[in-house]
């Protein structure tokens, strides 16, 4: 059976050119997308979890760690004002725990990680976190104050890094 030189992925007999590769002239970059996360569902639902760290690349082990900082986060202060804090497993917290779902799976699978959706849901992540930021301010003494715990500035920071390794990821071959 012959393998593509570029993604290494197997190709069915008399296939020359891999169609995980090669686009067509009359595909946009949505049908793109669209046909890759099909494959991923494909790939998916057959694959089992390999969780041999030792063989992972920087990529899959900052995805992994980033979602690990992400859920430290959540019993960390979003919400502080000296006497009384409130911690990130709010709904706000949750949802955007959830945008670490995809990236994460895609490594404990060893699975390709469609690289804009996963870089998307650090974004999303980080827009979030910006939005719960930026309607965390209430008015003491007639002084704007904003009330931000660090754990928010810790989730922040993990939605970035999330970005970074999705970039960087890299799925272990499947011959090591």
């Amino acid at each position: 059976m012959a393998v593509c030189n570029k993604c290494g992925k197997e190709l069915d007999e008399g296939v020359t050119k891999c169609p995980n590769c090669v686009l067509t002239k009359t595909q946009t970059m949505s049908d793109k997308v669209v046909n890759r996360f099909e494959q991923f569902k494909a790939e998916f639902s057959q694959a089992k979890f390999q969780f041999d760290y030792t063989k992972w690349k920087i990529g899959a082990k900052l995805i992994c760690a980033s979602a690990i900082v992400a859920f430290v986060s959540l019993l960390m202060p979003w919400t502080d004002i000296g006497i009384a804090s409130k911690s990130g497993f709010g709904l706000a917290g949750i949802l955007l725990l959830l945008l670490f779902t995809y990236p994460v799976l895609a490594v404990l699978k060893n699975l390709a990680i469609i690289k804009p959706v996963g870089i998307a849901c650090g974004v999303i992540g980080l827009i979030g976190a910006t939005i719960y930021y930026s309607t965390n301010s209430v008015s003491i003494f007639n002084e704007s104050t904003n009330i931000s715990g660090s754990g928010l500035f810790v989730y922040m920071i993990a939605a970035i890094v999330l970005m970074v390794a999705t970039y960087l990821y890299k799925p272990v071959p499947k011959s090591e």
